[in-house]
Order: C-alpha cells, then structure tokens, then sequence
C-alpha cells in the first residue's frame, strides 16, 4: 500500500510541474505586465526590452489576440501620456482577431465608439465609456474618478484631461505619485504647468528632472 501511495504522489507530483503546451501566452503576458510597469516607472530601456520579450513569445502561435492585446496595451501607453491619438497600427489585428473587446477598446482609446463597444469593453470603463460615447463631458469625468485600477483612471483621465480642471488633475498627480509612476507624474505635471500656468507644477518638474 505505501509503495502503491508513493507511486501515486510521484505521479500526480510529475503531472504538476509539466510546462503548459502553451506556455508561451502566459511567457507573453508576463513579459507585457513587465513593460507596462516599466514603462510607467519611466525605465524606458528596461520596458523596451520586455515589450521586444512580449511580441517575441506571442509571435510563436497564430493565436493573434495576445499579439493584439501587447499592441494595444502599447497604444494605450502612448495615448495616456500624450504621445499619439490614434492606433491605426491596430487595424489588421482588429481584422483577424477573435475577440470584439479588443476592437471595443481601441475604439475607447480614439473616442469613436459604437453602443456594440459598450458591452464588450471590461466594466470598470463601460459608465466612462457610455458618458464619452454621448459627449457627455462632466459625466465621463464623474465617471473617471470612480475607475478604482490607477492605470484605467490615468487613461481615461488623459482621454478627457481639456476639460479636467486643477484639482482634478492635481489628484491625477498624486495618484500616480503614490504609485510611483513616474512616467504618469511627469505627463501631468507638464500639463498643469502649460495648462493652467502653475508654478509649483513648473518646480515639481525641475526638481525632478534634476
């Protein structure tokens, strides 16, 4: 019976640490969560390199939505802190994929959604969303400060940010100031400095550029 037992843990043992056979997704998408806090840090070499690590592992299936997903992921970077408006690079991973979220959330990121993209957007966006959709300015905003995920709260903030005022960019600020995301802190810095001739937004940027 013991030798029959020892078989037994010995077998369920081995079966437990089997690589996946698609090992690679979860190689792909470790490596995009990696390139997404980097790039947050503002450790721009170290997110270029996992970014490099994210597209390489998903290039290995034909499975295209986590390919698609790295890219928007990317875009969606971009996008949040004034680097572009737009993800036209998207348009042939739109085509192909299988997943209508990811169409749903490019449509997010460029302000031209449909009542279809509502519903397969993720929750936490889909009030943000439904107010952006209707050109309902003030409520996309009410609806941005109830996003409890920083990263989704800093995009949608940034997706709105001509109507924020001070203080609501303020708490932007310090959002991302607790969470150290230094690429975020110095994009609204920036902002408030221009937007609202803030001089202690335009000393905060020195000191830390520094």
């Amino acid at each position: 019976m013991k030798y029959s037992f020892l078989l037994f843990v010995l077998k369920f043992t081995g079966c437990s640490f089997k690589t996946p056979p698609d090992q690679w997704r979860a190689d792909a998408n470790s490596a995009a969560m990696q390139y997404q806090q980097n790039y947050l840090k503002d450790n721009l070499a170290l997110a270029q390199k996992d970014y490099e690590r994210a597209i390489e592992y998903a290039k290995t299936s034909a499975f295209i939505d986590t390919l698609a997903r790295i890219e928007l992921t990317r875009c969606a970077l971009k996008i949040m802190h004034g680097k572009q408006q737009s993800c036209k690079e998207l348009k042939d991973y739109s085509s192909v994929s299988k997943d209508p979220a990811i169409g749903a959330y490019q449509a997010m990121l460029e302000k031209n959604l449909s009542q279809n993209d509502l519903s397969n957007l993720p929750k936490r966006y889909r009030a943000f969303a439904k107010a952006l959709q209707q050109n309902n300015t003030a409520k996309a905003i009410e609806a941005m400060k109830q996003i409890e995920n920083p990263t989704s709260r800093l995009l949608a903030g940034a997706l709105v940010r001509q109507k924020l005022t001070a203080k609501d960019v303020q708490e932007l600020i310090d959002m991302a100031s607790y969470h150290g995301y230094k690429k975020s802190v110095m994009f609204w810095l920036e902002y408030k400095s221009s937007r609202f001739e803030d001089e202690k937004a335009r000393t905060l940027l020195r000191l830390l550029h520094d």
